[in-house]
């Protein structure tokens, strides 16, 4: 008779299909033309900054902040970009 699988291999199966599912729906997004900022706060998982990575819209999209000058710097950042004028068609 098999063993059931144990927590640590459904923790990671869950986590695999919610990450695919998360980089899915960011494709998505991005493929309407919407930009994707990601930001990780204290995370050292490198799997986590990965599909956070993934998940923004490019590199300067995305920032690994590990302290709250760095978060907080990382809002100023998106903030400004936000609030710049653009020109439309």
């Amino acid at each position: 008779m098999a063993r059931p699988p144990t927590l640590w291999s459904w923790h990671h199966i869950m986590t695999h299909l919610r990450s695919s599912k998360l980089l899915q729906v960011c494709q998505n997004i991005k493929a309407d033309g919407v930009q994707i900022y990601a930001i990780a706060f204290e995370v050292t998982d490198p799997t986590v900054i990965s599909v956070l990575t993934q998940s923004a819209s490019g590199p300067p999209y995305f920032y690994n902040a590990q302290t709250i000058a760095d978060m907080t710097g990382a809002f100023s950042k998106i903030g400004a970009e936000l609030t710049q004028p653009r020109l439309m068609r």
